[in-house]
């Protein structure tokens, strides 16, 4: 999560995405997504949520259409609930697919907050870094 005015940004093109990759298998319960201090106009209206375990093969977890939760005020932060039916993943990604709120296809995020819980055994650690290094 950053906080501050500087966004994720990621292109302009259909289907452009923003990749977060854990270093343990994770499922997700509910996401927040917040926008810029001045890139609030660019708030996102269309997109989904995606999970994978390589990076290339995602799984669809929520799907977004015209969804105004997102305001157009500096710093907006929205919440949502994802049913992931009990699947944890290693890679998740926000893809961009239609217009924002200012009818562009302009992909801007200043953060992205995962709520859920570690995929691993009891005793288990990731092999690579740890969840706070995310």
């Amino acid at each position: 999560h950053t906080a501050g005015k500087k966004a994720f940004t990621h292109g302009t093109n259909p289907g452009e995405f923003i990749v977060v990759r854990l270093p343990a298998p994770f499922t997700v319960r509910r996401y927040s997504l917040q926008i810029g201090v001045e890139d609030c106009a660019y708030a996102l209206r269309n997109w989904t949520l995606e999970g994978s375990n390589d990076g290339l093969v995602f799984v669809t977890l929520r799907v977004h259409v015209n969804d105004a939760t997102l305001t157009t005020t500096a710093s907006s932060t929205a919440s949502w609930d994802v049913n992931p039916d009990g699947l944890a993943f290693t890679h998740y990604r926000i893809v961009g697919t239609g217009p924002n709120a200012y009818e562009r296809r302009h992909l801007m995020l200043a953060g992205l907050e995962l709520y859920g819980h570690c995929g691993l055994g009891p005793g288990e650690i990731p092999t690579e870094g740890t969840l706070g290094e995310i």
